[in-house]
């Protein structure tokens, strides 16, 4: 990931950003067509805490729905490994 242009570490190391690259993009929604990256958002008492993303890019309303499943899914998941998610 560090190779890519794209990828930024914030200088606490909370907010990852990471590109993304749909494999079918057109069969996206409409809405979420135009997402380019996100963020990664590892709370600093993770896995206490978990772990968040946000769509870049991406209207609200569209970007909501994807985020708040990556929650749950997240949550409900607490073996998993930051990579695997």
């Amino acid at each position: 990931m560090k190779r890519t242009q794209e990828y930024r570490r914030s200088p606490d190391g909370i907010v990852y950003t990471l590109p993304l690259e749909p494999q079918r993009r057109s069969e996206l929604p409409p809405g979420l067509q135009s997402v380019r990256s996100l963020h990664l958002i590892i709370p600093i008492i993770y896995p206490l805490q978990n772990l968040r993303i946000q769509l870049n890019n991406v209207e609200p309303e569209d970007a909501e729905p994807v985020e708040d499943l990556f929650c749950e899914k997240a949550a409900a998941q607490p073996q998993m490994t930051l990579m695997s998610h």
